[in-house]
């Protein structure tokens, strides 16, 4: 894992196993740390690791924007795309309940039962129901670990995972949590993505120090709320929008030399302004100081003008 993600593990913090998912028919990958703190209520548990984007062949909908994103025109990722998943004590036990209410069940091995029935949960806080869906293998035990392969969810969205367990949680509640956190969000795999789209727009290519997409449940509710942590190397210098309309002023200055501009130079940003800006050139020029002329009906000169115009792009 790329070294900006390595955090160093909170007091009592312990892995318990990892996983792999991946997205069926779009193909974007997870490959996660799993890990848990103790805590009064039980156990707080913590999802950490990388997203790998889907194949240039895919395109997504983005529907709170409008937009169709075509992962053909999209740019590779200059810096790895963390994945933080958390949920808090409170919401594995409210988990917990919601598995014990439906009583002791699993999914059924291949071959056995109904492969399009799903379990429903209710939340008892909120009577809220999720129908949960999954298929899992038999388990490959090794000394001091198990594998598990499989799939979570039903069609849009389906993941196909390999899960490694060396923990005590049981393995039902694991996949619920993984649900929750993964599966139920339907627009996991967008959400993540567009994290990377906004770190280019703060930080600019080749200057992503972090790119994070977080997502916490918490609370017996299971309150859901995630956003993007994002770092940059240098503080990307972006033209305010006072400063784009100073310049396209001065253009329009350098074309009709009027004092119909001056007086709205003087308007918009203050008396003496332009004398401040080209002062400001001459500052860094070492060029003796510039005045502009206060006469009311004094002509410009453009040629004067065109000179500094000329130096301020140039800088």
């Amino acid at each position: 894992m790329a070294e900006q993600f390595r955090r160093p593990q909170s007091e009592g913090e312990t892995q318990f196993g990892q996983v792999v998912l991946q997205q069926r028919n779009v193909g974007a990958a997870f490959s996660l740390g799993l890990y848990e703190t103790p805590d009064v209520m039980g156990r707080d548990l913590a999802f950490r690791g990388s997203f790998l984007p889907p194949p240039r062949t895919i395109r997504m909908q983005d529907v709170s924007r409008g937009e169709t994103i075509d992962f053909a025109r999209e740019p590779v990722p200059s810096a790895p795309i963390g994945v933080e998943l958390t949920a808090d004590a409170e919401a594995v036990a409210t988990w917990r309940t919601m598995l014990d209410d439906v009583g002791a069940w699993s999914a059924p091995l291949p071959g056995e039962g109904d492969p399009d029935e799903a379990s429903l949960l209710s939340n008892p806080e909120t009577q809220e129901r999720y129908a949960v869906y999954w298929e899992l293998s038999s388990p490959v035990r090794y000394p001091g670990r198990t594998l598990w392969s499989g799939r979570l969810g039903k069609r849009r969205p389906e993941y196909y995972f390999v899960l490694e367990q060396y923990g005590s949680i049981e393995a039902t509640l694991l996949l619920i949590a993984i649900f929750f956190l993964v599966v139920n969000p339907a627009n996991t795999v967008l959400q993540t993505w567009l994290c990377h789209r906004r770190a280019l727009e703060e930080c600019g290519e080749g200057n992503i120090k972090v790119c994070e997409y977080k997502h916490a449940i918490t609370g017996l509710n299971l309150h859901a709320e995630g956003g993007c942590h994002i770092e940059c190397f240098e503080p990307q210098r972006l033209t305010s929008a006072e400063e784009r309309e100073r310049h396209e002023l001065l253009a329009e200055i350098l074309r009709y030399s009027s004092d119909h501009w001056r007086e709205v130079a003087e308007e918009r940003f203050g008396e003496f302004s332009l004398e401040r800006v080209m002062n400001s050139i001459r500052n860094a020029l070492g060029m003796p100081k510039t005045e502009i002329a206060r006469e009311p009906r004094r002509p410009w000169n453009p040629h004067f003008y065109a000179i500094f115009a000329q130096v301020h792009n140039t800088l």
